[in-house]
């Protein structure tokens, strides 16, 4: 009789993993699927965030590209504020320092506030 109920243990235990396999596995199927929908969603948009980059707690700053502008965009909690326009040389130069230059995104933010600051009238 125990030889049975043993049996029985390792049966049910057996069983329950393999729900809990299935379950994680329908869990990742349905993530990848729901994904990729909202991928393909985001591409068929005008706008499209290129790249973001947090400045401080509930702050960040945006490069989003609106039909054929880019914008640098300063996000708050209660704000969004237009920084500058960056012309398509500019931009470029973005995409290319992401794709193996060996600049990072901070450097090249860097040179954009710096023309951002030069832009902005003198005190």
């Amino acid at each position: 009789m125990r030889l049975f109920l043993a049996g029985s243990s390792a049966l049910q235990l057996i069983q329950v993993l393999l729900i809990f396999v299935f379950v994680l596995a329908v869990t990742y199927l349905t993530t990848k699927f729901i994904a990729g929908h909202q991928k393909g969603l985001q591409q068929n948009r005008s706008i499209q965030i290129l790249d973001m980059a947090k400045v401080a707690n509930n702050k960040y700053i945006q490069i989003v590209k609106v039909t054929d502008k880019y914008l640098v965009l300063g996000i708050s909690k209660d704000n969004i504020t237009l920084l500058t326009e960056l012309s398509e040389e500019e931009a470029g130069k973005l995409a290319l320092s992401d794709g193996g230059s060996g600049k990072q995104f901070s450097e090249s933010l860097n040179e954009v506030l710096q023309k951002v600051k030069e832009r902005l009238p003198k005190r």
